[in-house]
């Protein structure tokens, strides 16, 4: 799994809510068990699951807690609400970055390092394959844009970063995931 997009990302679910999606939690144990199941048909399933999304699919709720993600899809889960102003820097895990993939991030979407180590087979076919950047993480604004905020260069500020209402983020200023700024006091 190189990339997962979430588009309303909630911090805290009530019990309520909970209930009615049937949310439980549960041991490590058990995790890695279901993991252990999953991982056989986790391609095939992938695949139907990203169709089903684009023709209006299922709408599904994940929750990690406070664990630390082992899996891309868990880093990107626990970064997503930090951008969305959801939750403050610093308080979801910093090992995030040790659990997702390196991805070469083109304009033609992610790709991994394998796939894309030269852009000489686009450029062969007649097209051009440009790299915006290699990294574990994107850049913020591939998935949100924050309210009254002005950045004057993009790839300057990774998915995971907090940006407060009324924060400017200069050509040579960098927020990194999992930090960021809280706006004019």
């Amino acid at each position: 799994m190189l990339d997962t997009f979430y588009p309303q990302p909630v911090a805290h679910v009530s019990e309520t809510v909970q209930r009615f999606l049937g949310c439980r939690e549960t041991d490590a144990a058990r995790w890695q068990r279901i993991k252990n199941l999953e991982g056989s048909g986790r391609q095939r399933r992938g695949r139907s699951r990203d169709a089903a999304g684009r023709r209006g699919g299922k709408v599904v709720a994940t929750s990690l807690a406070q664990t630390h993600p082992e899996l891309s899809r868990e880093a990107y889960l626990k970064l997503h609400p930090i951008s969305h102003r959801k939750v403050k820097p610093r308080n979801r895990s910093d090992r995030a970055i040790r659990s997702a993939a390196q991805v070469a991030w083109t304009t033609k979407g992610r790709s991994t390092l394998k796939s894309s180590r030269t852009p000489a087979g686009p450029r062969l076919k007649g097209s051009v394959l440009e790299v915006s950047s290699v990294d574990k993480f994107p850049k913020m604004t591939n998935y949100v844009v924050p309210a009254g905020v002005r950045i004057a260069h993009t790839a300057r500020v990774r998915l995971g970063a907090y940006l407060g209402e009324g924060t400017t983020v200069m050509h040579e200023g960098f927020i990194n995931f999992n930090a960021g700024t809280a706006g004019p006091g």
